[in-house]
């Protein structure tokens, strides 16, 4: 049986009790500063928020270093809770208009804005017009440098929004129909069942996980990441690279094509993507882990004020 989807999971986590607002179209938005991404287990920032607003459409969010005529400031900060002179006054803001949410980047200069999904990117330029939201869930990420104590190389600091909207159908199967004994699929499970053990779907899972949460694409080792999360030793040999190169041999037979190497890369992640929903129960029990390594507070920070971004002691 299919686990439930990421997103089901992350809507469970921080939706709000009680029937949504807006008649079914109210936005969940959630936020983090990531920093330190090469040393961050990253499911810290996919589970672990510092804000969570629930948006009924009668307000906006607008997020920069001094975000002014919107509804609900988001002020973007350094590590050491001043404003980040990397990003502009206003960088993105999110508001209800003709029956959608949409987002519009307003970010200038280095700063750069990318909505992304799995297997979707799209960085925002200076004239890219206003984002529709159409996926039950989006990452927008505005990307700085660090200042002060985080400068340095690798100090790129990712502020990280996910938009969940609750009432668009998620592209995972929603489980099966008692009288029918149908199951409603969504596009990306039209791709056959792949032949993975359960080794096989938690190194997946695992290797390709930011790819398959749909996190802002960035220059990182996969191979780091997956022993970070099997709880494996970064040192020495890579445990799984046997594995993966026999993963990577068989969606080769499979989809006709050359796969190997760094530029197999690519095409070998799309196959991964396109094949999420198989991947459903690997991606909870990793998130399961965590929680049990790192027990989550009751709910994150709601309503008026704004935490200081920076939660390590």
């Amino acid at each position: 049986m299919l686990a439930q989807s990421v997103t089901e999971d992350l809507l469970a986590r921080f939706a709000p009790p009680g029937p949504p607002a807006r008649g079914g179209r109210a936005l969940l938005v959630t936020y983090v500063r990531a920093h330190r991404l090469d040393d961050t287990d990253p499911r810290e920032y996919v589970l672990r928020p510092i804000q969570v607003w629930e948006l009924d459409g009668s307000v906006s969010l607008g997020a920069g270093r001094a975000p002014a005529e919107v509804d609900i400031p988001v002020p973007l900060f350094e590590e050491g809770g001043l404003q980040d002179p990397a990003v502009p006054r206003l960088a993105v803001r999110v508001a209800w208009g003709d029956g959608h949410w949409w987002l519009s980047n307003h970010a200038r200069g280095s700063t750069t804005v990318v909505v992304s999904a799995p297997g979707v990117q799209e960085e925002l330029g200076a004239t890219s017009p206003p984002h529709p939201v159409r996926r039950r869930r989006t990452v927008v990420t505005v990307r700085s440098r660090a200042q002060g104590s985080d400068a340095g190389p690798g100090s790129a600091v990712e502020h990280r929004f996910t938009l969940l909207a609750p009432w668009i159908p998620d592209d995972l199967p929603r489980g099966r129909s008692a009288d029918a004994g149908s199951t409603t699929i969504g596009t990306s499970d039209l791709a056959a069942e792949p032949h993975w053990s359960w080794t096989h779907q938690r190194l997946l899972a695992a290797w390709a996980y930011q790819d398959l949460i749909g996190l802002a694409a960035r220059g990182y080792s996969r191979s780091r990441t997956a022993r970070l999360l099997l709880r494996q030793s970064s040192t020495g040999d890579d445990p799984n690279e046997r594995i993966l190169n026999g993963l990577r041999t068989n969606a080769a037979r499979e989809l006709g094509v050359r796969l190997a190497g760094e530029a197999g890369t690519p095409r070998f992640l799309a196959h991964i993507v396109s094949r999420r929903a198989h991947l459903a129960a690997a991606l909870a029990a990793l998130h399961a882990e965590y929680d049990s390594q790192h027990p989550p507070a009751p709910h994150p920070a709601r309503g008026a004020g704004f935490p200081t971004p920076d939660r390590r002691p």
